[in-house]
């Protein structure tokens, strides 16, 4: 959670900004999740049930766009989306 704050701290989005539909950013869950991750991780393994958990992995990768774009929109950065998505999974690759 450190990380997401720091993020805030430096790329503060206008009020009410919603650059992704349907999703609202929601520091409580990605602290539960994020949790949840670190019981798994560091703890006893996987002790709990997630309920609804296409819910929260679809959370998450919108979480992930949305901490992109708070940078984007921050420092203006262009950039051409076929190029962007080529770039990724060449990282995947190699």
């Amino acid at each position: 959670m450190k990380k997401a704050d720091h993020l805030f701290a430096r790329c503060t989005p206008p009020e009410k900004w919603r650059p992704i539909e349907d999703y609202e950013y929601d520091r409580e869950r990605l602290k539960r999740l994020d949790q949840y991750r670190h019981d798994v991780v560091h703890g006893g393994g996987l002790q709990k049930e997630i309920f609804a958990i296409d819910d929260e992995i679809a959370f998450l990768q919108k979480t992930c766009i949305f901490f992109a774009m708070l940078v984007v929109a921050k420092y203006q950065i262009k950039f051409h989306p076929d190029e962007t998505m080529k770039a990724v999974v060449r990282s995947f690759l190699y």
